[in-house]
């Protein structure tokens, strides 16, 4: 291994992969000083220390293993910076902002509804590296760099490329790399970049046989999935084979001078689904830090009830590209909150609970922090659900498995094209109306709740397997909203945590289409009554689902600044 130090961290890296599911001992032995040039010190154990006063760091590593029913998923782009990790439609659409100029949006997502908004365009500050986020680890010798090819749409000879047009046709940049097997930094060569133009990275999809991502051997060894939204693990002639390539992602970007922002790619840590196949399995933790706890708020139409019983949580997987930008006046009109004086800022719509959400800050000032639209991913809910049809009562219990699920942030629907941003106020605690000691992030959240590979299972039928083509749900482009807040500390060590519940009530409607003629195989006793006209052919029902207010919790932190500074060799190596 390999060990550095830089200022108060020490760095050490291993320089051969670890085996998964085992566990580790890290002596960090009695010759650790300080670096005082005259009496240096020793570095002392003790009790309340990482150590806890032995000298040595005990760790498991992950074993990343699945359930023999979890779905094998192919990997996506967790995070991207610039952009967002799906292949984009209706890029340079034309919109007009809060000042009346003309902007060129980014785009939305394919496998969304036509009628979703659009990104903000992407930005790329040119003090900023490139960087790219899986949700498992990835194949190193996959993350290779290609040559756009002329017309934009794909990189020759590698995975990803980065390019600028000239006279109709794009020109290739080189790129650097430093890699690990969940993260790619790229810097472009220097001098290529200038603030004011524009740029396109991209990602190759494959479908046209080029190279691309992988996922690690111990999970299939499949190519980067570029579309989730129109499913994950829903390929193959029975529906269930992970769904692999897609269209290239195609990134335009603007660049931007170096403005002095204090920047990081925030990751959920302790985070549960290690190893990306949307499914809690038995070998990982249960992160209660990064998840969403659920509850069946109502039911509707042919849905006679519905339970949660099968387990309550979502647990989350994200990387956020992030900025902390200059202090300004404080202004949270920007996030939809209504100023009503005295500090006192309030919603204008009621939460899904029916309350107003309000914050009480002190000050006259707060920092801007820039978010980046991404997507957060989320592991698999179960809804046990009944039918009830008439006469017959609630006769079928039909439990409705989400599979994985994809929640992209969203622009702000009632407001003009702008970026997505989050701030860092002082609030006054409304228990006890004294100043709270750390700085509180708040941001508005608004986001569309993607269930690609929507199953219906039936427990008529032995095993419980899926029944084909019988069941749709709107869980595709399904809004959500709500205010998140929480602490914001700063570490000494550079590290940044932000710790984010929802402070609003937070509800869906599954609209669920179920096609009774196609279960007529496994209960016959309701042919006569579909063909007499009692039952529809096709019934529908919904089931409203609820996040209560501090259900959903995200808790995201940085590599230490000093991280940024580890060695291309270093990095190859893999990360501790």
């Amino acid at each position: 291994m390999q060990v550095r130090s830089s200022g108060s961290n020490l760095v050490i890296t291993p320089l051969n992969e670890l085996a998964a599911g085992q566990r580790y001992y890290l002596d960090l032995g009695d010759g650790l000083k300080d670096q005082d040039l005259f009496d240096p010190s020793h570095l002392q154990f003790v009790p309340g220390d990482a150590t806890y006063g032995t000298g040595q760091i005990v760790f498991d590593t992950a074993s990343y293993a699945a359930n023999d029913d979890a779905s094998v998923l192919p990997p996506v782009v967790l995070g991207a910076y610039p952009g967002i990790g799906c292949a984009l439609q209706d890029r340079g659409a034309e919109r007009q902002d809060a000042d009346g100029n003309t902007v060129k949006m980014a785009g939305r997502c394919v496998g969304g509804l036509a009628s979703d908004s659009l990104f903000y365009p992407f930005f790329y500050d040119v003090s900023r590296p490139i960087e790219i986020s899986f949700n498992m680890p990835m194949e190193m010798a996959s993350m290779t760099f290609g040559t756009i090819a002329a017309d934009g749409e794909s990189c020759e000879g590698g995975a990803m490329c980065l390019g600028e047009q000239a006279n109709g046709q794009w020109q290739n940049i080189p790129m650097s790399a430093r890699r690990n097997s969940l993260r790619l930094r790229a810097q472009p060569a220097p001098d290529t970049i200038t603030p004011g133009n524009e740029y396109r990275l991209v990602i190759n999809g494959g479908d046209n046989g080029e190279a691309v991502f992988r996922s690690h051997d111990r999970f299939g060894n499949l190519d980067i999935n570029t579309d989730p939204l129109n499913g994950m693990g829903t390929c193959g002639p029975l529906s269930n084979q992970p769904c692999e390539g897609g269209p290239p992602i195609l990134l335009d970007f603007t660049a931007t001078p170096d403005e002095g922002a204090a920047y990081a790619t925030v990751l959920t840590r302790e985070y549960t689904d290690v190893n990306g196949n949307g499914n809690w399995d038995d070998d990982e933790v249960e992160a209660v830090n990064n998840h969403a706890r659920g509850h069946v708020k109502s039911t509707g139409g042919l849905i006679g009830g519905a339970n949660l019983d099968d387990g309550d949580q979502i647990f989350t997987h994200a990387a956020l590209p992030m900025a902390f930008l200059p202090k300004e006046p404080l202004d949270l009109s920007y996030i939809g909150l209504v100023d009503e004086g005295n500090g006192r800022w309030c919603a204008t719509q009621e939460d899904a609970d029916g309350d107003i959400f309000c914050i009480q800050t002190v000050g006259e000032s707060a920092i801007p922090v820039e978010i980046n639209a991404q997507h957060v991913m989320g592991t698999s809910l179960t809804a046990n659900a009944t039918l009830a049809i008439p006469v017959l009562g609630d006769l079928i219990p039909l439990p409705l498995e989400t599979g994985a699920l994809v929640l992209r942030f969203r622009p702000y629907d009632d407001k003009p094209p702008q970026p997505l941003r989050g701030f860092v106020v002082n609030q006054i605690d409304p228990d006890t109306g004294e100043e709270i000691d750390n700085p509180i992030f708040i941001t508005r959240l608004d986001a569309w709740l993607d269930a690609p590979d929507l199953r219906l299972l039936s427990a008529l039928i032995p095993g419980g397997q899926a029944i084909p083509n019988v069941a749709d749900a709107n869980v595709r482009s399904l809004p959500v909203s709500a205010y998140l807040t929480g602490p914001v500390k700063f570490l000494r060590n550079g590290q940044i945590t932000l710790e984010s519940r929802n402070a609003s009530a937070i509800a869906a409607t599954l609209n669920l289409s179920v096609d009774l003629g196609a279960l007529i195989p496994v209960l016959g006793d309701l042919l006569d009554l579909i063909i007499g006209g009692i039952v529809p052919e096709e019934g529908v029902g919904s089931l409203e689902l609820g996040i209560a207010k501090d259900d959903f919790r995200i808790r995201v932190v940085n590599n230490p600044t000093h991280a940024r500074l580890t060695t291309a060799g270093q990095e190859n190596a893999g990360e501790l």
